[in-house]
């Protein structure tokens, strides 16, 4: 259920009674963008080091022992196009609130004397501080220095994962000129630039013109909306004009040929990643087919590519496929021997091929509904959950009052896969071996 805050600035709320605990998360929207990813990287550093009420993390990590054990963060997240600067607050719910009454009655220590509020309102005051009123200027630089070292260390290190490495390499091939194409640590040239004043402008840009969405996920009432209203009220209010308006993440557009890229890297075992092209991205009416279609190709240890070229061929130490909802892509990953780098791609393209013809049997079908279902099912089982799902629904133009994957998915009939396996193009095929940058093969019309 959607409450507007104000222009540019919604109120979501998710009630789930079941949950133990409920979740609070405020988040900024942004585009992708060279000049900004890495000050959007940066920010939420800094900011989950404390705020001015509570200017370090032993005095905050004392005010969340004080609210029964809550737990706070700030992180930024890529979705498609788009990235989010974000921060969050847990809290116990009611059920898990009268649990820690219990326990205290036990004689074990009970903290969470709370005259200001409900745990909840707390929470949204804490989130409206982190983003409005930050450490002082003083504290600020040193937070600056300290989490731009970190920032640097984590985009050095980027490569030393070889697998998300190669996974993210085929993607910015794949997407070079969109906004996707960025990675979500941002630019190691552009940490020079990031001084203290710096960083407090890009904050202040952010929080009076970027989009605001607010998400209240599990137990909620009437109440504890009002009360995160009331205290999100002075964030809105930082804005003297209308938010400027972030577009959704576009689908990646349906290629002209494929690509094929290859580095070098001192690597025992080769990866390989093919990325395809399907247009269809979270919320599409065919984008429940996709999933099925997904699962049938590489989505679990059942399916096509882990059978086989794993388990038959014999060439991979693993192949699977996953979806990147917000973009309209499916990634098919493998972890080969670089010898046999031809056979396992003319392996992948027959599989490819063979769904694109129908081919599948109503077993296979129906194991994997059940396995996909499993999963949209797990999606519901806890209040981040819940928010996550809706807030990458979001980020692809979306919005939906309730989010209950598995009764599309469970529609999805055999004849509709079939329909969508048609769609699916091969676009970029990305090898990270031991050879040396620069070979290439004959480019070859998509879909071919």
């Amino acid at each position: 259920m959607r409450h507007a805050l104000g222009p540019g600035a919604d109120l979501y709320v998710l009630p789930a009674q079941r949950f133990r605990t409920a979740h609070l998360l405020v988040a900024f929207e942004q585009t992708l963008a060279p000049e900004t990813v890495t000050f959007g990287s940066l920010l939420p550093r800094v900011l989950r080091r404390g705020t001015r009420r509570w200017p370090d993390m032993p005095s905050l990590a004392g005010h969340l022992e004080d609210l029964y054990g809550s737990s706070f963060g700030a992180a930024a997240t890529k979705l498609g196009d788009l990235q989010v600067v974000e921060a969050s607050f847990s809290c116990p719910g009611p059920v898990g609130l009268l649990e820690a009454v219990r326990a205290a009655r036990r004689g074990e220590r009970l903290t969470g004397s709370d005259p200001a509020g409900s745990l909840t309102r707390q929470g949204a005051v804490l989130l409206a501080e982190t983003f409005g009123s930050p450490v002082p200027a003083g504290v600020w630089g040193d937070y600056v220095a300290e989490e731009k070292d970190g920032l640097a260390r984590d985009i050095a290190s980027v490569g030393d994962d070889r697998m998300s490495h190669a996974h993210y390499r085929c993607v910015s091939e794949m997407c070079a000129g969109e906004p996707n194409s960025l990675h979500s640590l941002g630019r190691a040239e552009d940490l020079e630039e990031m001084t203290p004043d710096a960083l407090e402008r890009f904050r202040c840009s952010l929080v009076s013109e970027a989009p605001i969405v607010a998400y209240l996920a599990g137990p909620a009432d009437d109440a504890a909306v009002e009360e995160i209203e009331e205290a999100l009220a002075p964030l809105v209010r930082t804005s003297a004009r209308a938010r400027r308006p972030v577009a959704p993440s576009a689908p990646h557009p349906r290629p002209s040929q494929e690509r094929e890229v290859v580095e070098a890297a001192d690597v025992e075992q080769a990866r390989l990643v093919i990325g395809v092209q399907t247009g269809t991205v979270l919320g599409d009416p065919d984008y429940p087919a996709q999933v099925l279609y997904n699962g049938l190709l590489g989505g679990f240890v059942s399916s096509r590519l882990f059978r086989r070229i794993r388990e038959e061929a014999g060439l991979a130490y693993y192949a699977w496929s996953r979806l990147i909802a917000t973009k309209g892509i499916i990634l098919i990953s493998c972890g080969i021997q670089e010898a046999n780098y031809g056979q396992a791609v003319e392996l992948i393209r027959r599989e490819l091929d063979s769904l694109a013809k129908g081919d599948f049997t109503d077993t296979e079908f129906e194991g994997t509904r059940n396995s996909v279902l499993a999963l949209a099912k797990a999606l519901l089982d806890t209040p981040s959950g819940l928010m996550y799902g809706h807030l990458e629904l979001r980020s692809t133009g979306h919005d939906v009052d309730e989010i209950a994957p598995w009764r599309l998915l469970q529609a999805v009939t055999p004849d509709q896969v079939r329909d969508f396996g048609r769609k699916p193009a091969l676009d970029t095929i990305y090898l990270l071996g031991k050879q040396p940058t620069g070979r290439t093969q004959e480019a070859r019309p998509s879909g071919d």
